[in-house]
């Protein structure tokens, strides 16, 4: 009930209680480190969590840590010879419950661990944790923590690229759900797997339900700090999907004023609806995140243990502004600084589903138009990346049609106009299909401008930058439709 000193005060107590044992004390502790994430110090509850695993006879020595990765490689081979999913399923909803008393209690501080080096951007000691949990798990058997320990299994699956069997895993975590009854573990396991999960192998809209539903759990259960996670992954679901802005506005309207109590994820929504706000052109200059949102000279002030998370996503936000902004220059100096640091800071990431589009296509435009090396390796790479991912499971998802647009960039690069003019119109097609009205107007737009720049044919390039248009005005990104129709008229 934000009674945080009151919370805090009474811990204290408890902890400072000589004749208790440790088991006594532990739910003070969880309180405690609750409290510490709650509040925005991941580092502070790192710290404090070290310090009741040490207690528990939970550390990480070598040794102990070379036999955690040896069960975790053969757990994977066995995965790997497993020919139905229903089997491993079945393997899993199968194994005896945990009754080792230290290593329950492990669990539960292990689960929120993971979380906070997610936070923290802590790959290596996210991995260690994952496989003490998994080792444990198919040893000594499950626990209340099982669906979120599943959940973090599946996302180290999703970290090495391996989307299918991610999403098996995140759905045993689901399934488990089902099995114990832990109203705190229901929604943050429904967060981890349709955020950082599925959406790698599943339509990006198919996870806005069910964040919904988390957000419901979350506050049911006092967890406020999960119920607005799962609203900012909502909202970047529509956001990737194609939903109006207008309707993102609204919802961003609605919760901001509620969400600024936490910095982390207030400062995430924040700047998520600064980025909406431009797209739809409510601003003074739609290529810097300034507005009655965000400003974004405030990421220059910004000194707290998350700071790398939040200037992470901030560049990646920044990214898309200038892909549906033209911006090809800002656009193009801006992937060429960043990489793939937003992949590899926040592996599973939804948003990241957007990042490949959002410094390819500047970087193929660059490519077309200077020649240089540099802009083609880095567009080939990226390219590349995407073919990695639809071969290992996004077939279905949400970059089908980024893949063919970089398809039909790279034909250009390479002098196949009839091949781009072919991958443009599939491109096109998908992606109107599948409801990502804002990737359909861009596709238009492109193709446009490779008919425009070629001269083969004017007739039929205003009829795609009619398209765009059409698709840009049903996104609600306005400052967009101006100036593709002073382009139109210009132009044509």
């Amino acid at each position: 009930l934000s009674r945080r000193r009151d919370l805090e005060r009474w811990c204290e107590e408890i902890l400072c209680r000589n004749e208790l044992t440790i088991y006594d004390k532990l739910r003070a502790y969880i309180c405690l480190i609750d409290s510490m994430g709650k509040n925005d110090c991941p580092d502070q509850a790192v710290d404090l969590c070290r310090v009741v695993l040490e207690n528990l006879d939970c550390v990480f020595t070598k040794n102990q840590v070379g036999r955690d990765e040896e069960a975790m490689s053969e757990r994977l081979e066995a995965i790997a010879k497993i020919e139905h999913d229903d089997e491993y399923m079945q393997l899993v909803i199968d194994l005896p419950l945990m009754d080792d008393r230290e290593k329950l209690q492990s669990m539960t501080i292990l689960t929120r661990l993971c979380g906070y080096f997610m936070i923290l951007q802590d790959k290596q000691s996210f991995a260690m944790i994952v496989s003490r949990m998994a080792r444990w798990t198919f040893h000594y058997g499950l626990s209340l923590e099982s669906p979120v320990v599943f959940a973090y299994y599946a996302i180290s699956f999703i970290i090495r690229g391996d989307f299918a069997a991610g999403a098996l895993n995140g759905w045993i975590a689901l399934s488990l759900l089902e099995e114990f009854s832990n109203r705190k573990a229901k929604a943050r396991t429904i967060f981890l797997v349709w955020y950082y999960v599925l959406p790698w192998s599943r339509h990006i809209r198919d996870s806005e339900r069910p964040l919904i539903a988390g957000y419901h759990f979350a506050t049911d259960c006092g967890d406020t700090r999960m119920s607005f996670f799962c609203i900012f992954g909502k909202l970047i679901a529509d956001l990737i999907s194609g939903r109006p802005l207008r309707q993102i506005d609204d919802v961003c309207r609605a919760f901001v004023p509620q969400i600024a109590q936490s910095e982390l994820v207030g400062t995430l929504m924040r700047i998520l609806w600064q980025t909406v706000l431009n797209l739809i052109g409510q601003c003074e200059d739609v290529n810097r995140l300034v507005g009655e949102g965000w400003n974004e000279l405030e990421i220059a002030l910004e000194e707290s243990p998350h700071s790398p998370y939040v200037k992470n996503h901030f560049k990646a936000f920044k990214s898309y502004l200038y892909l549906f902004n033209g911006e090809h220059k800002r656009s193009v100096d801006l992937a060429m600084e960043r990489q793939d640091q937003f992949l590899e800071d926040n592996p599973g990431s939804a948003l990241g589903l957007i990042d490949l589009i959002s410094r390819g296509m500047p970087l193929f435009d660059a490519a077309q138009r200077t020649k240089k090396k540099r802009y083609i390796n880095a567009s080939n790479k990226i390219r590349k990346t995407c073919k990695a991912w639809l071969q290992n499971g996004n077939g279905v998802g949400s970059v089908v049609h980024h893949g063919m647009l970089f398809d039909a960039e790279k034909a250009i690069l390479e002098g196949k106009v009839e091949d781009a003019k072919g991958l443009y119109k599939r491109g096109i097609a998908f992606a109107s299909r599948a409801g990502f009205v804002q990737d359909a107007a861009l596709l238009h737009e492109r193709y446009a401008t490779f008919l425009l720049s070629r001269k083969i044919n004017s007739e039929e390039a205003r009829y795609h930058l009619e398209r765009a248009i059409i698709f840009y005005q049903e996104w609600g990104a306005q400052s967009r439709v101006q100036f593709i129709k002073q382009r139109v008229s210009a132009q044509l």
